[in-house]
């Protein structure tokens, strides 16, 4: 997505000569998909740095800190959610619906959580627990 958008940019500010151009279209390709996530409560001491706080899917204020990786010998994603206090609320083995595989790199691009489904895509799609996260894990 952002080499896409990166070639927008390019192309639509190629019109721009010098310096202020370039910062210009610098500063839009910095912003990509940064300035499309909802802004969420202050990180929590024990919440890892690459979590990223995603919005509740039927309400903003239920959203998450949301962690997940690759383990293609698995075929798995495995996340971990994090409560805005802190606790961990999830930390479960996922599978991309559809299609009934391990998300690759690229396409985890999270959404939404949606509480009892799983963490939702930017792309439509949705990553599902194999076993139901419960409250009291």
């Amino acid at each position: 997505m952002n080499l896409v958008i990166s070639k927008l940019v390019k192309h639509r500010f190629s019109a721009f000569a010098g310096a202020g151009g370039r910062a210009l279209a610098l500063a839009a390709m910095a912003c990509g998909a940064a300035c499309t996530r909802a802004p969420g409560p202050p990180r929590p001491a024990g919440v890892p740095n690459e979590a990223v706080w995603v919005q509740g899917a039927s309400q903003a204020a239920d959203g998450r800190f949301v962690t997940c990786t690759v383990e293609p010998a698995r075929n798995v994603n495995r996340c971990r959610v994090y409560h805005a206090s802190g606790k961990l609320d999830c930390e479960r083995d996922f599978r991309l619906q559809p299609g009934d595989r391990a998300a690759r790199r690229t396409e985890l691009d999270y959404s939404a959580w949606a509480e009892g489904q799983g963490i939702l895509l930017r792309d439509g799609r949705k990553l599902e627990p194999l076993m139901a996260c419960d409250v009291d894990d």
